[in-house]
């Protein structure tokens, strides 16, 4: 007689991603009712910051799992790995095993940041011209990372002085002076 093994509740990952879930779609659900004075500026930037290194953290760890959908790309004799989420194949840094972004296209950067994080951001758009009306701006740079400002407080064109309220992520060994880890960054001195 055979006996059959079932399996009840839910996996640690699955609740952290439900988790993650929840608290960023009460920041979407709360920015979309109201402005923000500074204060709740500062605390939509800091739950970002956590949700998107939660979202980041889980891509680490899926790649240890014995069913990671795992691929190998050689580029020019640039072996690359990359983790498929969601449908989306994604970059693992070889320094870290967090993901780095691909700049190019800027749709697929989008892509690839949506894949992991369920947040309501567009773009950064050079002429100004948005098509949606996200709250969020994201701003791919040249190293794999990213700025994420509120609309209203993206850089303006020919002025890339960033304003002190966004979340910053860098990619680990991407650049001289680059962190050996990957970084999830809040800045919210001018929130």
């Amino acid at each position: 007689m055979r006996q059959m093994n079932k399996n009840k509740g839910f996996t640690l990952i699955e609740l952290v991603v439900v988790i993650v879930i929840l608290g960023i779609i009460g920041v979407v659900a709360s920015l979309k009712t109201m402005e923000l004075p500074s204060d709740a500026r500062v605390a939509v930037m800091k739950s970002s910051r956590a949700a998107i290194q939660s979202a980041f953290d889980l891509f680490h760890a899926k790649q240890e799992m014995v069913n990671a959908n795992i691929t190998t790309e050689d580029h020019e004799g640039n072996v690359q790995h990359f983790l498929t989420i969601n449908g989306v194949k994604i970059l693992i840094n070889k320094n870290d095993g967090y993901p780095l972004f691909r700049v190019l296209p800027r749709e697929r950067f989008l892509k690839e940041f949506k894949a992991l994080v369920n947040m309501d951001v567009e773009l950064y758009s050079y002429d100004d011209k948005y098509k949606t009306n996200s709250k969020f701006i994201l701003f791919p740079n040249n190293y794999s990372g990213f700025h994420i400002f509120f609309r209203g407080q993206q850089p303006i064109k020919g002025n890339m002085n960033f304003r002190k309220c966004y979340v910053e992520y860098i990619a680990a060994k991407q650049f001289v002076g680059a962190p050996d880890i990957s970084e999830v960054k809040v800045a919210t001195s001018e929130c």
